[in-house]
């Protein structure tokens, strides 16, 4: 072996830092990706538990749904009222 060819000091190292900081560096993107689908879980369970049935009857009103907001209820006029 030429002394070019050798190792040189410390090149085991060098070595085993590398492969530990890829290690590092991979468990942090899987935390990453985690925390990011658990914000996203946590975001469409609020906007769903928000969301309010759409009345039937009453007078006209808009009312939040899944679909953003919607008009409910009728024009027409009450039939037990007298006008």
């Amino acid at each position: 072996m030429t002394p070019s060819q050798q190792p040189q000091p410390g090149h085991w190292l060098r070595t085993a830092l590398t492969a530990a900081w890829r290690v590092v560096r991979s468990g942090i993107s899987v935390l990453r990706n985690l925390h990011a689908e658990q914000v996203y879980a946590y975001e469409v369970l609020w906007q769903a538990n928000r969301a309010h049935p759409a009345p039937r009857t009453g007078p006209l009103e808009w009312v939040r749904t899944l679909d953003g907001y919607q008009l409910t209820g009728s024009h027409l006029p009450d039939p037990g009222r007298r006008t």
